[in-house]
């Protein structure tokens, strides 16, 4: 029952949210798709999100904030993950919850963002 009732706040919810230009409107969509196949086959939520500048905070509380208040994850335990860009300080993060905590250790984002720096570093956001 609390499944069903958490799909329509998932319909509702973009999962590509480009706020800071980055991505043409094609490489949205196929970002999307992709994330409602991942979606679908892992029952765990996922979210990019490109912002100008979060400010004064931390990307890792930000992001981690900006996961729960959107109404990202699935099931009980909210699981799933968000990975963001702030263009201001140049920075990303990727934060988990529920349990995509267990499935993306440290030393799996750690691994998985060293082959995602070179392309953020040349400005090749999508890739």
């Amino acid at each position: 029952m609390l499944c069903f009732a958490a799909l329509p706040a998932l319909a509702d919810t973009d999962r590509v949210v480009d706020e800071a230009n980055l991505l043409s409107h094609f490489e949205e969509n196929v970002l999307q798709e992709k994330i409602d196949k991942i979606t679908a086959l892992y029952d765990m939520d996922v979210a990019i999100v490109t912002k100008d500048t979060i400010g004064y905070r931390a990307i890792n509380i930000y992001a981690a904030d900006y996961f729960e208040n959107a109404g990202y994850g699935m099931g009980i335990r909210q699981d799933g993950l968000i990975f963001m860009i702030d263009m201001d300080q140049r920075d990303y993060f990727t934060a988990t919850h529920g349990h995509a905590i267990t499935v993306f250790t440290d030393y799996g984002l750690d691994q998985m963002h060293s082959k995602m720096v070179r392309y953020l570093s040349s400005g090749d956001y999508y890739t």
